[in-house]
Protein backbone atom coordinates (compact mmCIF):
# COMPACT_ATOMS: atom_id res chain seq x y z
CA UNK A 1 0.00 0.00 0.00
CA UNK A 2 2.84 2.21 1.01
CA UNK A 3 4.66 1.62 -2.32
CA UNK A 4 1.32 2.25 -4.46
CA UNK A 5 0.89 5.80 -2.70
CA UNK A 6 4.74 6.99 -2.93
CA UNK A 7 3.99 5.81 -7.14
CA UNK A 8 0.79 8.07 -7.04
CA UNK A 9 2.66 10.65 -5.27
CA UNK A 10 5.65 10.41 -7.60
CA UNK A 11 3.26 10.68 -10.55
CA UNK A 12 1.30 13.89 -9.44
CA UNK A 13 4.37 15.94 -8.70
CA UNK A 14 5.66 14.42 -12.26
CA UNK A 15 2.56 15.48 -13.85
CA UNK A 16 2.34 18.78 -12.45
CA UNK A 17 5.37 19.63 -13.40
CA UNK A 18 5.34 18.73 -16.61
CA UNK A 19 2.12 21.18 -16.70
CA UNK A 20 4.42 24.07 -15.15
CA UNK A 21 6.88 23.71 -18.37
CA UNK A 22 4.13 23.62 -21.05
CA UNK A 23 2.57 26.53 -19.75
CA UNK A 24 5.67 28.38 -19.21
CA UNK A 25 6.57 31.56 -21.97
CA UNK A 26 9.15 34.20 -21.96
CA UNK A 27 7.81 37.81 -22.78
CA UNK A 28 10.82 40.29 -24.01
CA UNK A 29 10.64 43.60 -24.86
CA UNK A 30 13.12 45.13 -27.37
CA UNK A 31 13.54 48.85 -27.61
CA UNK A 32 15.25 49.54 -30.91
CA UNK A 33 16.80 52.91 -32.03
CA UNK A 34 14.96 54.00 -35.58
CA UNK A 35 18.18 55.15 -37.50
CA UNK A 36 17.97 55.24 -41.43
CA UNK A 37 21.59 54.32 -41.34
CA UNK A 38 21.64 51.31 -38.86
CA UNK A 39 21.34 47.65 -40.28
CA UNK A 40 17.93 45.93 -40.14
CA UNK A 41 19.54 42.99 -37.73
CA UNK A 42 21.44 45.44 -35.33
CA UNK A 43 21.38 44.69 -31.67
CA UNK A 44 18.48 46.12 -29.44
CA UNK A 45 19.71 49.23 -27.57
CA UNK A 46 17.66 47.68 -24.60
CA UNK A 47 16.32 44.06 -24.53
CA UNK A 48 14.05 42.86 -21.10
CA UNK A 49 12.77 39.35 -20.56
CA UNK A 50 10.56 37.92 -17.69
CA UNK A 51 8.90 34.55 -17.30
CA UNK A 52 5.06 33.86 -17.23
CA UNK A 53 4.05 30.68 -15.93
CA UNK A 54 1.04 29.22 -15.72
CA UNK A 55 -1.18 31.80 -13.98
CA UNK A 56 -0.06 34.09 -17.27
CA UNK A 57 1.28 37.05 -14.91
CA UNK A 58 4.46 38.54 -15.41
CA UNK A 59 6.47 41.00 -13.76
CA UNK A 60 10.35 42.24 -13.79
CA UNK A 61 11.91 44.98 -12.58
CA UNK A 62 15.46 46.14 -13.11
CA UNK A 63 17.83 48.78 -11.75
CA UNK A 64 20.57 50.00 -13.60
CA UNK A 65 22.46 53.31 -12.53
CA UNK A 66 19.80 56.09 -12.25
CA UNK A 67 18.08 53.69 -15.02
CA UNK A 68 14.75 51.66 -13.73
CA UNK A 69 13.22 49.21 -16.29
CA UNK A 70 9.85 47.63 -15.51
CA UNK A 71 8.05 45.31 -17.56
CA UNK A 72 4.79 43.57 -16.26
CA UNK A 73 1.31 42.35 -17.30
CA UNK A 74 -0.60 39.16 -18.34
CA UNK A 75 -1.36 36.93 -20.74
CA UNK A 76 -3.83 34.33 -22.04
CA UNK A 77 -3.24 31.82 -24.65
CA UNK A 78 -6.49 31.43 -27.02
CA UNK A 79 -7.53 28.47 -28.78
CA UNK A 80 -6.68 29.42 -31.87
CA UNK A 81 -2.88 29.46 -30.46
CA UNK A 82 -2.56 33.21 -30.07
CA UNK A 83 -1.93 34.90 -26.87
CA UNK A 84 -4.02 37.65 -25.70
CA UNK A 85 -1.47 40.29 -23.87
CA UNK A 86 -1.91 43.18 -21.30
CA UNK A 87 1.78 44.70 -21.35
CA UNK A 88 3.19 47.72 -19.65
CA UNK A 89 6.56 48.89 -20.09
CA UNK A 90 8.62 51.43 -18.38
CA UNK A 91 11.88 53.25 -18.99
CA UNK A 92 12.64 55.59 -15.59
CA UNK A 93 16.02 57.58 -16.25
CA UNK A 94 16.80 60.86 -15.22
CA UNK A 95 13.74 61.59 -13.41
CA UNK A 96 11.70 60.88 -16.91
CA UNK A 97 9.43 58.32 -18.10
CA UNK A 98 8.68 56.79 -20.94
CA UNK A 99 5.92 54.17 -21.13
CA UNK A 100 3.58 52.00 -23.47
CA UNK A 101 0.97 49.78 -22.31
CA UNK A 102 -1.04 47.88 -24.74
CA UNK A 103 -3.74 44.93 -25.32
CA UNK A 104 -2.82 43.39 -28.17
CA UNK A 105 -3.58 39.51 -29.18
CA UNK A 106 -0.17 38.09 -30.79
CA UNK A 107 0.87 34.81 -32.17
CA UNK A 108 4.04 32.89 -30.29
CA UNK A 109 7.64 33.61 -31.33
CA UNK A 110 6.73 36.75 -34.21
CA UNK A 111 7.94 39.71 -33.19
CA UNK A 112 5.32 42.64 -32.90
CA UNK A 113 5.76 46.77 -32.84
CA UNK A 114 3.62 47.57 -29.87
CA UNK A 115 4.96 51.62 -29.55
CA UNK A 116 7.56 53.94 -29.84
CA UNK A 117 9.78 56.07 -27.48
CA UNK A 118 11.55 59.44 -28.29
CA UNK A 119 14.19 60.40 -26.58
CA UNK A 120 17.71 62.37 -26.53
CA UNK A 121 19.05 59.37 -28.54
CA UNK A 122 16.11 60.16 -31.12
CA UNK A 123 13.23 57.79 -31.87
CA UNK A 124 13.14 54.05 -30.40
CA UNK A 125 10.27 51.66 -31.34
CA UNK A 126 9.25 49.12 -28.51
CA UNK A 127 9.14 45.57 -29.72
CA UNK A 128 7.16 42.39 -28.00
CA UNK A 129 8.11 38.63 -28.54
CA UNK A 130 6.34 35.82 -26.64
CA UNK A 131 8.20 32.88 -26.60
CA UNK A 132 6.65 29.93 -26.32
CA UNK A 133 9.18 27.76 -26.66
CA UNK A 134 11.87 28.80 -23.78
CA UNK A 135 15.22 27.24 -23.76
CA UNK A 136 15.95 25.00 -21.13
Amino acid sequence: MLVRLNVLLIATILACFATLSRADVVVRVEVKVKDPNQKADANPALSVETLAGTTGQFSSKTTVGKQTIELKGDLKRGDDGQYRVRVSFSDLAEGSVQQVTTNIILPPNKPREIGGLVGADGQRSVVLTLDDKPAK
